[in-house]
């Protein structure tokens, strides 16, 4: 099992998302619920500039178990270009739990990019490597098309994924939400 894990990484293609299963709107062990963005002001870096935040699941049909991958997120780009946040992603096709903090954040319309290093998992080899996300928000409502987020890439830069802003394929978000502003 791990060396298929390592082999999705190594592609490129993914690395490793969600899942934990929640029945409710799912937020990640550990993770706080992002707060509304206002103009706050952060005691290092100044005002925020742009952040994206959300929380969600969604089955992975790639494999025959079609296994649930949870996320929850929360990332901030500061006016002087320096970012912060947390990300958690539970994935039990392989199963393994990723925790992670915000290096970099970059926003385009309803469209976010962020990375930074996993700092905690139950598979301690994945402590230490960078993971990727591209995330869009595509507005609320019954009427409003699902929100979307990408399998977690692993890196070598999590700056160089925020600069190219890659436009990798996305999941439809299920009994969830992203906000991007």
């Amino acid at each position: 099992m791990f060396a298929r894990s390592l082999s999705l990484l190594c592609t490129g293609l993914f690395a490793l998302l969600l899942a934990t299963g929640c029945a409710e709107a799912p937020t990640a062990p550990g993770l706080e619920a992002a707060p509304v963005f206002d103009g706050e002001t952060a005691s290092k870096g100044g005002k925020v500039t742009a952040r994206a935040t959300g929380s969600g699941h969604f089955n992975d049909a790639r494999f025959p178990e079609e296994e649930l991958r949870t996320f929850s997120f929360n990332a901030k780009q500061f006016a002087d270009g320096s970012a912060n946040g947390q990300w958690q992603l539970n994935n039990r096709n392989f199963p393994i739990r990723l925790h992670g903090e915000v290096e970099c954040v970059s926003v385009s319309g309803n469209e976010a990019w962020f990375a930074g290093t996993t700092t905690n998992s139950d598979d301690p080899a994945q402590e230490g490597t960078i993971r990727g996300f591209y995330v869009v928000d595509n507005g609320e409502g019954g009427k409003a098309a699902p929100d979307q987020i990408s399998f977690a890439f692993g890196l070598s830069s999590a700056d160089i994924w925020c600069d190219l802003q890659p436009r990798v394929a996305l999941n439809d978000v299920e009994k969830g939400n992203v906000q991007v502003k």
